[in-house]
């Protein structure tokens, strides 16, 4: 399909005309290069048609030197995508569903501007107060730099306007790509090292300090290079300069100003290294200096940072959906990347862009000097954390001119966070991912109270860099098995990156440990979160693993009942529950089904999962007495899990054939149909529990009271006895049911009589 814009503010975000993001099956790729008579032939003749009829003028490669993906593997597969050019007056959609319904074409994308997040300079605010402040409505920034101040080792990657690497407060923190650097000297933009080659093959020749991934930007501002992809992140706006100061400024040299992970002296202590990735350009916004990027820009840039060495990247733009950037975020992601957005400047709870919605990325709020949210900031359930963005003092470049000046915006919270990944992955670099993420989010400090009009909607605090860095220690576990019937024995197994000296278990149950590998017995049915401390050489590390264990009581008991010969009947599933229930898939297989009874309905009317929203048969075979029903407590409305207890699960109804004798029966079990297995499913975990398979007998057939297997006049007597004398019911009753209208009257006698002595209707018929 063609995907949609999901942009941030649908007055600003919108999308590039006359470029889509084609991305080819890997079987049809395209291999030939660009004719030379300008038409872009791609040797693939469906292709090719389509190029013609749309007069494409230029196309490429998005993602350069992208590799096959092995598998199995999370990493998407990046080889196919090609950015296409075309006259920006065709029909954009018209165009993208004809190259979307090519057979070679695996999906189609538009390419999005986005903005640059900046809102008007707030003049009273002149010192980093960000870092350190006497009220401390700071991050903490020196109490950390006491456990590092970053190393030299840590790349953190910026994708902004570019960055002045020149400037004296950042040219001794840039980013020297090693496989470029011939000389091994270290020097920024080396000439030296100039020699038109790839030598690091990472599909870019003469990456000194990054790359300038702009393209063709249009209504480029006088001055800005707007042209083509080239070697040269050099920043003309000042938006990237100012976002990569905060990040990494030189600290403690006698110059401007401080970054976050900036280090402690450029030759003493050395800080976390910038990589320049220019994704954006200054344009022409009506007679005003603005600043934007395309998403195809983006992702590019992403996808250079994960390569490279990078391990957090800093994005302070608006975002949309296309252009590549899914795939290029999901490949940053698979290789670990931090990736950090800031929440945008729209002052709403709406206007969030792609990449902030994305769980795996970090979406950065602002905060003032008082902690109070920044009038301008975004806000909601997206955002993550917060972190200084009112009045930030950083470096600046001035169309080219080095300097320093103050900017407000989400785009200056952000990178104080990309800065504070920068100081824990110089601490342990072995950490996690999602580890690192953990240690910012769980450290931060709770600002609900000062901005109660906003309490959990500013993430989990304004950052705090200094106990972010203090539990920064790798710890991790495993379990096996992590869930079972009671008791349940757990063999606790310790694999934490960094080697620990001294444990400390929480089971979950009230009880702990202090061995490394641990065996627990769970005795009580429940969920239990698990919790590792680890003590190490570099401090202490913590993991939680929530709802990790389930000890179970859970059972499934088809009902054992009986039934007359010819009528309908039902049984019931009931169901013990010690866990909530957010989905069951229950696969009936009724033996003897054909001899005895016909399958009817699965149903829940009346059984504790009626509010369900989704009761859906999905295997279907029920002459043979097969039926698998799906059921899903909510798809879509909300509905809660079913909390734990006992009771009716669902009915499954029959009706017995007229030929079935008495103590037939038919025995209601589960077992496998198709795709489909017998499990539960909690908002945690997936188990089988114990099912119990129950029994439908016949209790005999009617009109033959007596039950003695057949219908002669003894029962009549019997049924006259009944109806005129009053004498005793038959068991079950119904077996004297004649006509089958629910009582015992002259009717039913005039029936059987008819049917034992003149070959009448046979009864219920």
């Amino acid at each position: 399909m063609v995907l949609p814009n999901g942009k941030t503010n649908p007055l600003r975000d919108d999308r590039v005309p006359g470029v889509l993001i084609v991305n080819f099956k890997v079987s049809a790729i395209p291999r030939a290069a660009k004719a030379r008579s300008g038409n872009q032939v791609m040797a693939i003749a469906t292709v090719d048609a389509l190029n013609a009829r749309w007069r494409l003028k230029d196309y490429r490669i998005l993602f350069p030197g992208a590799k096959p993906v092995a598998a199995p593997s999370n990493e998407p597969e990046m080889r196919g995508y090609h950015v296409l050019e075309f006259d920006p007056s065709i029909d954009l959609d018209l165009a993208a569903a004809e190259y979307q319904s090519d057979p070679n074409v695996e999906s189609v994308e538009y390419d999005f501007y986005a903005y640059i997040m900046r809102t008007p300079n707030d003049p009273s605010f002149s010192q980093m107060w960000g870092l350190n402040q006497a009220a401390d409505h700071d991050i903490d920034a020196p109490e950390a730099w006491e456990s590092t101040v970053g190393n030299t080792v840590t790349i953190l990657a910026d994708t902004d306007t570019g960055t002045l690497y020149a400037h004296e407060d950042l040219k001794d923190n840039i980013w020297v790509n090693p496989g470029e650097d011939l000389d091994h000297d270290g020097v920024v933009m080396d000439a030296d090292d100039a020699d038109g080659i790839d030598n690091d093959t990472n599909g870019y020749v003469d990456d000194f300090v990054g790359y300038d991934f702009v393209a063709g930007g249009s209504a480029v501002w006088t001055g800005e290079d707007g042209g083509t992809k080239d070697n040269d992140p050099k920043d003309f706006n000042g938006h990237g300069t100012h976002t990569s100061g905060t990040i990494a400024a030189v600290s403690n040299n006698g110059k401007g100003v401080a970054g976050v992970a900036g280090g402690f002296g450029p030759l003493t202590e050395p800080g976390c290294r910038l990589m320049c990735l220019r994704m954006g350009y200054s344009f022409n916004d009506g007679g005003v200096e603005n600043g934007r990027t395309q998403m195809s820009f983006v992702a590019e840039a992403f996808r250079y940072a994960a390569n490279n060495g990078a391990v957090a990247i800093n994005y302070s733009f608006g975002s949309s959906s296309g252009g590549g950037i899914e795939a290029a975020t999901d490949y940053a992601v698979s290789k670990g990347v931090v990736t950090c957005a800031a929440a945008g400047n729209d002052g709403n709870s709406v206007s969030f862009g792609y990449l902030q919605l994305r769980p795996d990325v970090i979406c950065v709020a602002s905060t003032n000097s008082n902690d109070l949210k920044s009038g301008f900031s975004n806000y909601g359930t997206p955002v993550d954390v917060s972190a200084p963005g009112s009045g930030i003092l950083s470096t600046i470049s001035n169309h080219y001119v080095p300097g320093y000046t103050v900017y407000s915006g989400t785009s200056m919270a952000t990178p104080h966070v990309v800065g504070l990944v920068g100081l824990i992955r110089s601490l342990n670099p072995l950490l996690s991912r999602q580890e690192v993420v953990d240690l910012i989010v769980n450290n931060a400090d709770n600002i609900d109270a000062l901005n109660p009009t906003y309490a959990g909607m500013l993430g989990s605090g304004r950052i705090n860099a200094a106990r972010s860095t203090q539990g920064i220690a790798s710890a991790n576990f495993a379990a096996l098995p992590a869930f079972g019937d009671i008791p349940l024995t757990v063999q606790f197994n310790d694999s934490s990156l960094t080697p620990p000296t001294a444990w400390h278990w929480d089971f979950g149950d009230g009880d702990s440990s202090q061995i490394q590998n641990p065996v627990h017995i769970y005795i009580t049915p429940g969920t239990y979160t698990v919790t590792l401390r680890v003590e190490t050489a570099i401090g202490t590390g913590t993991r939680t693993k929530l709802n990790f264990v389930a000890a179970l009581a859970d059972t499934m008991t088809a009902q054992d009942t009986t039934a007359v010969a010819g009528r309908k009947c039902m049984l019931t599933i009931w169901g013990r529950n010690t866990q909530p229930l957010s989905e069951i898939v229950l696969p009936l297989v009724v033996s003897h089904v054909t001899d005895v009874a016909f399958m009817d309905s699965v149903v829940t009317t009346g059984c504790r999962t009626s509010y369900f929203e989704s009761e859906t048969v999905v295997f279907d075979n029920a002459f043979f007495g097969e039926k698998a029903i799906r059921l899903i407590a909510n798809a879509g409305g909300g509905s809660p899990p079913l909390a734990p207890g006992y009771g009716p699960i669902a009915r499954v109804w029959f009706r017995l054939k007229n030929s079935a004798a008495k103590n037939d029966s038919v025995v209601v079990n589960v077992g496998p149909l198709g795709s489909y297995s017998f499990q539960t499913i909690t908002p945690t975990l997936t188990y089988v529990p114990h099912f119990l398979a129950g029994t439908l007998v016949v209790a005999g057939t009617i009109g033959d009271l007596n039950v003695d297997g057949s219908t002669d006049v003894l029962d009549l007597t019997t049924l006259i006895d009944l109806v005129f004398a009053g004498g005793p019911s038959p068991v079950p009753e119904e077996l004297g049911d004649i006509n089958c209208d629910g009582i015992f009257d002259v009717l039913d006698v005039i029936q059987l009589i008819d049917y034992i002595f003149s070959g009448g209707i046979a009864p219920c018929l």
